[in-house]
């Protein structure tokens, strides 16, 4: 059951006793801890998908971060696949594209 519980907070960016501390300053007492820890996956969700497309970084698909922790700090990433250097040495080279023509256009545009 605790594993359960570590695997759900993994992909949250904000942790449960965060939202029960806001509930609290906004005078909301006694919210249950499974209302915080939906609060805090939707509002890690939501402040995903607003910083995403903010920060140059935009897909479709949900993109599963996994969660570290060491030394003190936590760490969010995600998990690329590794691609093998000689697969991508051994693949054909595309087609060469035609020459380059260009045409000069000595007429007076005014």
């Amino acid at each position: 059951m605790a594993e359960e519980k570590k695997l759900k907070l993994s992909h949250t960016l904000l942790p449960a006793e965060s939202m029960k501390v806001m509930a609290e300053a906004m005078g909301v007492a006694g919210v249950p801890e499974e209302t915080c820890q939906l609060l805090a996956e939707e509002a890690s969700y939501r402040l995903k998908e607003v910083a995403q497309p903010l920060y140059g970084f935009h897909a479709q698909e949900f993109i599963p971060f996994r969660f570290a922790s060491g030394g003190g700090r936590e760490l969010y990433f995600y998990e690329e696949k590794e691609v093998d250097l000689s697969d991508i040495i051994n693949t054909p080279l595309p087609r060469v594209p035609l020459d380059v023509c260009l045409k000069g256009d000595f007429g007076v545009y005014l």
